[in-house]
């Protein structure tokens, strides 16, 4: 039994491993529709949203500060499609892990954004986006900003305001599940690197 289960553990870690490199070989021009999963999250000189192609494969969408979008937009996209880097120094960061634990295949910087339609997501998704938006605005109005961002973490399992080294620190004192709360994660081994599905 443990035989068959390690068998198709790794054959399923293969072919996950597979989908991602066959989706990093694609050609960096991009020219496809999806829909807007997420809300915005501002980076320096950009909105950062996360997408939904029509194959499923989800992505991280950099548009314009002057481009805001909504959670269940309709969209078309030109741009480029970046994959993401790997660690470059030794025991480095390694971005491209960190979005294959978010179950992100890479990142689309935009040139130009188009509204086919609103509100494409409907019923019980669009109701959870809705709470969890609430919950999320009455912390970050009630809390100092890394106080918010923790407890957002731990309620909602939103990490994205928490910065890696906060999430370094949790994983130190042997925390981090607190962070996970409503993700559900499974990870495997295959060749010394931790896949997440």
């Amino acid at each position: 039994m443990f035989i068959i289960i390690y068998l198709l553990s790794n054959i399923y870690v293969y072919m996950l491993e597979k989908r991602y490199n066959s989706f990093y070989n694609r050609n960096t021009e991009f020219n496809e529709n999806a829909v807007v999963i997420s809300e915005a999250k501002e980076t320096n000189y950009k909105y950062m949203y996360e997408i939904r192609l029509n194959t499923n494969h989800r992505l991280f969408l950099y548009v314009n500060k002057n481009i805001i979008l909504k959670y269940g937009d309709y969209i078309k996209i030109i741009g480029e499609y970046v994959v993401p880097s790997t660690q470059r120094n030794y025991k480095g960061f390694n971005y491209k892990e960190f979005l294959k634990s978010k179950k992100i295949y890479g990142i689309v910087n935009a040139n130009e954004i188009t509204v086919l339609e609103e509100n494409k997501i409907k019923g019980i998704y669009k109701f959870a986006n809705i709470v969890k938006g609430t919950i999320k605005n009455k912390i970050i109005d009630s809390f100092y900003d890394k106080t918010a961002n923790i407890l957002i973490g731990i309620l909602i399992g939103d990490t994205n305001y928490i910065s890696i080294e906060e999430k370094e620190m949790f994983r130190r004192a042997n925390l981090a599940h607190i962070l996970a709360v409503s993700r559900n994660t499974y990870k495997f081994y295959y060749n010394n690197i931790c896949i997440y599905f």
